[in-house]
């Protein structure tokens, strides 16, 4: 007869090594984005504008997200939209032949649990996109009206 160990998986045996080291996800998400969102915005805080858009406002942000549709992407967009200081967020994303940026938006919030009624927000602004293309394939107007805030 041989000894055989009992079956671990390798994050059962890293968190009984380092405890403190495995925060819950969600947790680790808010903390990465008040870490890395201070500040943000403050570079503008005099100007002002002749528009009455929500975003022109110093006290809100203006997000430009990556990858939203990804895991950590996805993440990231649901405490962004979440998040009272946030006026908009554009959320860019590669264009797909397969399907659009709305539906893979809402399957990657259903595969995590993810509440899907915060897709609906209104300062949600999808942005199909495609690097090869001069301005992102955006067009003039949107380009700018993008990065313009930035």
């Amino acid at each position: 007869m041989k000894y055989q160990p009992p079956a671990q998986n390798h994050s059962t045996i890293a968190t009984l090594l380092h405890p403190d080291s495995f925060l819950d996800a969600t947790a680790a998400v808010e903390a990465m984005i008040k870490k890395y969102s201070c500040g943000v915005g403050e570079a503008n805080a005099g100007s002002t504008s002749e528009n009455n858009w929500p975003w022109t406002d110093t006290t809100s942000h203006v997000v430009l997200l990556t990858g939203s549709t990804g895991a950590l992407g996805s993440y990231l967009l649901a405490s962004l939209l979440e998040n009272h200081c946030v006026a908009v967020v554009y959320a860019l994303n590669r264009s797909s032949e397969q399907s659009s940026v709305q539906q893979r938006q809402r399957a990657g919030f259903e595969d995590r649990g993810l509440d899907i009624t915060l897709l609906e927000s209104k300062k949600l602004i999808y942005l199909e996109v495609d690097a090869s293309q001069t301005g992102l394939g955006l067009g003039d107007k949107l380009y700018e009206e993008v990065f313009c805030f930035l």
